[in-house]
């Protein structure tokens, strides 16, 4: 009978120490599921900034192959057209399937650049400023981000703690 005892404390124990590992194992999967969460709202912010820059390079390949549409020397069509708020209507004519003028063409960039940005970013928004003989190509988005535009920075970016930004500088193009 003195054997039978000692064997049903050592089952009770063992039970006891299944029981903590079970519960070390539960916290570990949590803490695995909390940097997977993790991992993925970073990797959905990276491809955010990749989609802004794509963009905002597109703009800039746009101004480029586009010289002539400025009325005056050293001023950008663009940036006069393209201030910050939503694409509005699409103009017409249709510059993808006929022939415009100039001014045309610019305001058919215009919103088809910013249409482009409300249909890729999330509450997605963009702009074109000029200074000094050059253009600031902005665009900006909400996101979770770790690092996001301060007030007076000046990158031209709108000052916000939920809002990423990207900007990229063009020259105007001469004709």
């Amino acid at each position: 009978m003195k054997t039978s005892t000692p064997l049903r404390r050592q089952r009770g124990i063992s039970m006891i120490e299944a029981m903590v590992s079970v519960v070390i194992l539960s916290f570990g999967l949590l803490a695995i599921a909390g940097f997977q969460v993790r991992v993925l709202a970073s990797s959905a912010s990276a491809n955010f900034g990749d989609q802004a820059a794509r963009l905002a390079s597109d703009m800039a390949e746009r101004i480029r192959a586009n010289p002539y549409a400025s009325g005056r020397p050293g001023v950008s069509f663009y940036a006069e057209r393209g201030d910050w708020g939503a694409p509005g209507n699409k103009p017409a004519p249709d510059c993808s399937t006929t022939s415009c003028s100039t001014w045309d063409i610019g305001s058919f960039d215009i919103w088809a650049w910013k249409t482009a940005v409300v249909n890729a970013l999330p509450e997605g928004d963009a702009a074109v400023f000029q200074e000094a003989g050059q253009l600031r190509v902005v665009i900006t988005w909400q996101d979770n981000a770790q690092f996001v535009a301060s007030p007076g920075d000046g990158s031209g970016c709108p000052p916000s703690s939920t809002r990423s930004c990207h900007r990229i500088v063009v020259g105007i193009p001469k004709p």
